[in-house]
């Protein structure tokens, strides 16, 4: 029992021993070093956190070029109320030229109060109001318990004003999409907020620094779109342009590459900037080319006659009376239902092929009922019309386009639906259905989006493409697109005398349809003009489609829009740097002018070499001089010389290889060097390759 007794107050006395060896311990630590013990703790409860705005991602053109992006504003936030108000509100109004009675009424009433001071600070005056305020700083008390900060805030800017913001769209004050790819895109292009850790007192208000800078700096993903800002710029120039001749309302275009689908081009004037886009309406804020709809006229013809080959009920050299320009329409009672006027197409007796040149309503009314109403209801269904393009753009109309089942279709509708009545669409899927013939009967998505950019490490994620789908026989879309190449080709054709680009053959449609009012009738001398086209016909790189709207000066398709779709595609012609198809239509129409075959982008004080007045003649086989000469003026001489010549570079001559009136050996190859000034050649700007001396060759190998 003593010895149980005993060993239980050893073990107590050593319990005890260690408990004071541990409790002496922490009294050293505390007494000799308590700011480490401290210092965690401290922190924890002298810290807090505010969110940074998140900076939004770009949007860029398929060339990287901004449309969008961010610039700093600073918003100036004081904390507590300064000693001297008066001195502060003067000292930063001085600075950001603003009422300093104002400012005294922002600032905080009473101390630890945070409050916004000022907002929408310009970055070119940041430096100079922080040095302003430090400057007060070192004059103030010690004991000023005001302090002052000025935090980031990310605002959208539209580098190039008014370009595409029909399809970028813009965004509220929020910083969020209301409008084009910013809406669609806002899950993408928004970024994260950033938390950033501020000091706060016991009150837990916070004790602002200097500024707050983001340091991760991540921004949201980037929006690479398909559409090229060079030729968007070209695109609407020429629909303002066109808007200002005719004295129209307005005029739209969209321009896609066939192959691919991808839009390089959508406009529609008048538009709008949205850098400040409060100050515009709906009508200029919205895309129109895909939410406004209209009856689309003649340029609905190609798609009939497609449905009609497709069934067999027609051939291109089938003969239809045109009844001189009035058909009566009648019923099965034999009742005349309605009159088709040919106002100025009064024809006799039409082939199919004659009927799309020369845009006969009654023989393609004619067509049409050889195809029947079924049919031609599925045929434009099957090209697209009557639904959505699936675009990557809000607020798309699908059409109208009434089935023979539906309550909307009547007896008339099958002689007002095959040129453009009774139906309606928009811009984009006008063109959408031409690229179905430009690339032979296969259809490609259309899109507008080429991929994404993750901004933290580069890496560009391309859209997913979906794989084509076969609407109509290559065969089929073959015979339509050597008819839609007589209109521009054949002297009758409705696009000849302004649709033609000398030296390549171009497929298109003229179409120029009334327009109806308010209350379904058609208005008298309102008309909507339009032109759908693509070219090189054979090997199409482009599809444009242009109309305006109620002009009041000309009325045509191919007077108005016609014109202006040549216009453009002569431009991208240059700029793509495309060869001719046809070698001496194209030497006929250059040779009456002196515009240069690329554009000159050289600054007025740069020196050029003048093209000469009174060049020699030219011989065949004999190196022609070129030396000062444009890059078309020189491929013409080398054509004409009988060289074959492929080009590459910009300017005017600068030096040639092989001298003027040399013979060159068979299969010997020169270079031609392009530049803007003579005393910075630089050889990696070929002009031509000639390796066939004396053999005179049409293709350019380009």
């Amino acid at each position: 029992m003593d010895s149980a007794v005993g060993r239980r107050l050893v073990f107590v006395l050593t319990l005890s021993l260690v408990g004071f060896v541990g409790l002496g311990f922490r009294l050293y630590q505390l007494m000799m070093h308590p700011e480490k013990q401290y210092c965690k703790s401290h922190s924890r409860m002298y810290q807090g956190h505010i969110y940074l705005p998140a900076q939004r991602g770009h949007i860029l053109d398929r060339n990287s070029n901004p449309l969008a992006t961010e610039k700093t504003a600073w918003d100036l936030y004081v904390t507590g109320r300064p000693e001297n108000p008066k001195e502060f509100a003067r000292i930063v109004g001085s600075t950001l030229n603003q009422d300093p009675e104002t400012l005294i009424k922002r600032l905080p009433e009473k101390d630890g109060q945070d409050k916004l001071v000022s907002r929408d600070i310009p970055g070119e005056i940041y430096d100079q109001l922080a040095a302003a305020l430090e400057k007060y700083s070192e004059t103030t008390e010690k004991e000023e318990r005001a302090k002052w900060s000025l935090r980031p805030r990310f605002l959208r800017f539209y580098p190039e004003g008014d370009l595409a913001s029909n399809v970028i769209g813009y965004v509220g004050a929020d910083q969020v999409g209301l409008g084009g790819i910013e809406y669609t895109f806002q899950n993408r292009l928004e970024g994260a907020p950033e938390r950033v850790i501020v000091p706060v007192d016991s009150l837990r208000n916070i004790l602002a620094e200097n500024d707050y800078i983001k340091q991760a700096n991540v921004r949201g993903a980037d929006v690479i779109l398909t559409i090229d800002a060079w030729i968007q710029h070209t695109v609407e120039q020429e629909i303002r342009n066109l808007m200002d001749r005719s004295q129209a309302t307005q005029a739209m275009a969209v321009v896609i590459e066939p192959k691919t689908g991808e839009i390089l081009a959508m406009a529609a004037v008048p538009s709008f900037d949205p850098n400040d886009y409060q100050r515009y309406g709906e009508f200029r804020r919205k895309c129109r080319p895909v939410t406004d709809m209209f009856e689309p006229g003649s340029v609905i013809k190609p798609f009939i006659v497609a449905g009609a080959l497709e069934a067999g009920a027609v051939t291109p050299d089938r003969v239809f009376d045109c009844e001189r320009g009035n058909y009566a329409v009648r019923g099965a009672n034999g009742r005349v239902l309605k009159v088709i006027h040919d106002d100025i197409h009064r024809f006799d007796r039409l082939s199919v092929r004659d009927i799309v040149v020369r845009s006969s309503n009654i023989g393609i009314c004619k067509i049409a009922a050889q195809l029947g109403a079924a049919g031609v209801s599925d045929i434009l269904r099957r090209f697209g019309f009557g639904l959505l393009s699936g675009v990557e753009l809000p607020g798309e109309t699908p059409g109208i386009l009434r089935s023979p089942d539906s309550r909307g279709w009547s007896a008339l509708s099958m002689y007002a639906m095959p040129y453009g009545q009774e139906m309606a669409m928009n811009c984009l899927v006008i063109t959408a259905a031409y690229s179905i013939l430009a690339n032979r009967g296969l259809r490609v998505q259309p899109h507008i989006v080429r991929g994404y950019c993750n901004p933290a490490d580069g890496r560009i994620s391309l859209r997913e493409s979906q794989p084509p789908e076969r609407i109509i026989a290559t065969e089929i879309a073959e015979q339509v697109v050597e008819m839609l190449i007589g209109v521009t080709e054949d002297p009758e054709g409705t696009g000849y005398r302004y649709c033609r680009i000398p030296g390549f053959r171009v497929a298109g449609k003229t179409g120029t349809a009334q327009k109806a009012g308010p209350t379904g009738t058609y208005e008298k001398g309102k008309r909507i003009a339009s032109w759908a086209g693509f070219f090189p016909a054979y090997d199409p790189k482009a599809v444009i489609f242009l109309m305006v709207d109620e002009p009041t000066i000309g009325k045509y398709g191919g007077e108005l829009a016609g014109s202006s779709f040549a216009r453009i595609a002569e431009k991208l012609i240059r700029y793509w740097g495309l060869l001719p198809d046809q070698i001496e239509p194209w030497i006929r129409a250059t040779s009456q002018k002196t515009e240069s075959w690329v554009d000159q982008e050289v600054d007025d004080a740069t020196q050029t070499i003048p093209s000469k007045s009174a060049p020699e003649p030219v011989r065949r086989g004999v190196m022609p001089d070129l030396t000062g000469l444009s890059a078309k003026e020189a491929y013409l001489k080398l054509v004409e010389a009988g060289f074959r010549a492929t080009f590459e570079g910009t300017g005017r001559v600068l030096h040639q290889e092989i001298s003027a009136g040399e013979i060159p050996s068979t299969f010997h190859a020169g270079q031609v060097v392009l530049g803007s000034d003579p005393y910075k050649i630089r050889p990696a700007e070929v002009l031509a390759s000639i390796p066939d001396v004396g053999k005179p060759h049409a293709d350019t190998g380009k």
